[in-house]
């Protein structure tokens, strides 16, 4: 790795979905790297997530604090993760089809378009409300729409915990005509740690 990252450090911590603490250990970052720092876990007798109406949908926390070689904190990262596999795999008929954990999911959803005209007065609530009315119609999937804006992070985290699978975010960060890839990835990075995302 460049000078730039020499002698930072990061430690990681998990905690279940009661907040009890269940493992924590340092990233290592590869010689040969980026800045990236690599970590694993062993989660001793792990809460499985699900879609909805297939289990529940416990999230752990997972708390990501980068030091300097001083040891000295200089930033902290929270976040949510569901334990599971959930991933879209094409077979010889040349279907897609949903496996959340070694299990076929029969999807039942729609296609979610932004809730207002205006993001910035799509309350919380409205989400809430949105979302919770999916699940009440027995929803399991929902499709994010090609024309759509990129949703605020409490959509995302309302379908972890409601168990709603998200599809189609790829057409939300296509090759962009003026170029701003740098801005598609970053904001598709941010999505990784999310549980409703198939993974890949």
């Amino acid at each position: 790795a460049g000078d730039e990252f020499k002698g930072l450090g990061v430690a990681f911590s998990i905690l279940d979905p009661d907040g009890e603490l269940v493992w924590q250990g340092l990233g290592a970052m590869p010689e040969d790297g980026d800045g990236a720092f690599n970590g694993e876990a062993e989660i001793p007798f792990p809460r499985i997530w699900w879609p909805n109406a297939m289990g529940e949908q416990p999230l752990y926390t997972v708390v990501t604090v980068l030091r300097n070689s001083s040891g000295g904190e200089l930033d902290r990262i929270t976040c949510r993760i569901g334990l599971r596999t959930l991933v879209v795999e094409t077979g010889d008929d040349g279907i897609a089809r949903v496996v959340c954990n070694g299990q076929r999911v029969f999807l039942k959803g729609g296609v979610w378009i932004p809730p207002g005209l205006f993001p910035s007065h799509v309350t919380c609530e409205d989400y809430d409300f949105l979302l919770g009315s999916a699940v009440e119609a027995n929803l399991n999937s929902l499709r994010i729409w090609d024309g759509g804006t990129f949703e605020d992070e409490v959509f995302w985290n309302l379908c972890d915990e409601r168990g709603i699978i998200v599809t189609g975010i790829s057409g939300m960060f296509a090759e962009s005509e003026d170029g701003d890839d740098d801005e598609n990835s970053g904001s598709l990075y941010r999505l990784f740690q999310h549980a409703c995302l198939p993974d890949g």
